[in-house]
């Protein structure tokens, strides 16, 4: 370690500590997996691991809260790590689906060599019993949790970005503060808490469609991290989202609403699309990313919000509008 506090201290690096604060830490339940067999030719019974399971306490940062079914995370050191189907909002279940460095010994556990007959150990591909609910590594090119090592050594999957809806950060927020944009027809300025230290002003064009006293204390879908415009000269960091009537329609809009029970500053999410979020989406990225994001946003046949076919949700349920069925999202 060096401290460059401490004089004449060499500048050369001898240990590197990886580590979470434990009072900001959020725990969960780790399920470690071992090969199922100690033999790599497993004759009976008698070969079965005792210890092919482990399920051990453990820490991680805190933005591994909140994580849904099949949220993927490489842990530093540690490996890829899934979410379990058993999570429950009061109990985090994480499966170890692949290490980084197996440890297994080359001999067997039964002091068989690798010169034996019954071949080398572990075998390669053999008996590599992962995990039971979610038995597959991440996929080439998914990225991992905000927990991951994505430095020049890591995996590739851990350095590459997510689909391009996973890049963007959409948040439930509530409405505190509705002022018309003075000078405007269309616009209010809005103050809207997204479990920020304060609140985040964004200048909407909802004017025409939502009456200024239904806007004070909703709930909202927001973008969080599109790059700041001005919007007739007043500072807009962010949008909120809405349904918009299909082409052929008398022009309608209406707010995507949460459901009761959403927490604000939570992520709306689609399944399967849960990478963490890009810092900043700006400049060319708006187009590449973004935007064909907007293209495939829409409402169901019962007023669902969705990315394509998967239902937009929270940890209450899916987002919805009032009345607008099979309309575009912006």
């Amino acid at each position: 370690l060096w401290c460059p506090k401490l004089a004449g201290q060499s500048k050369r690096s001898v240990k590197a500590v990886h580590w979470v604060s434990r009072p900001y830490a959020v725990p969960f339940e780790a399920r470690l997996y071992a090969p199922l067999f100690t033999a790599a030719i497993p004759t009976g019974l008698e070969d079965l691991n005792p210890d092919s399971l482990r399920v051990v306490a453990a820490y991680a940062e805190p933005a591994v809260a909140g994580a849904r079914p099949g949220a993927t995370f490489q842990f530093e050191r540690k490996g890829y790590f899934t979410v379990d189907p058993d999570t429950t909002a009061d109990r985090l279940v994480l499966n170890q689906t692949l290490v980084l460095k197996d440890s297994v010994v080359k001999a067997s556990l039964r002091g068989r060599g690798s010169g034996s007959s019954q071949g080398p150990w572990p075998p390669k591909l053999v008996n590599q019993v992962k995990c039971p609910t979610n038995s597959h590594a991440p996929p080439r090119g998914a990225p991992t949790g905000s927990c991951a090592a994505a430095g020049r050594n890591a995996p590739a999957a851990s350095r590459a970005e997510g689909s391009a809806l996973s890049q963007c950060l959409f948040q439930v927020g509530r409405v505190l503060q509705c002022e018309v944009l003075a000078g405007t027809e269309k616009l209010y300025v809005l103050q809207i808490d997204v479990g920020e230290e304060g609140p985040r002003q964004i200048v909407s064009g909802l004017r025409p469609f939502v009456p200024q006293q239904e806007m004070l204390g909703r709930l909202v879908v927001v973008i969080t991290n599109i790059d700041s415009k001005k919007l007739a000269g007043t500072p807009s960091h962010g949008m909120v989202m809405c349904a918009k009537s299909a082409e052929g329609d008398a022009e309608r809009v209406e707010l995507i609403d949460p459901p009761a029970g959403a927490q604000v500053g939570e992520r709306v999410y689609c399944l399967g699309h849960e990478q963490p979020p890009a810092v900043l989406i700006k400049g060319n990225k708006l187009k590449k990313v973004f935007q064909p994001v907007l293209q495939e946003l829409n409402t169901s046949d019962t007023c669902v919000a969705r990315y394509q076919t998967l239902e937009w949700t929270t940890s209450a349920g899916p987002c919805t509008c009032k009345s607008i069925r099979r309309g575009s999202i912006s």
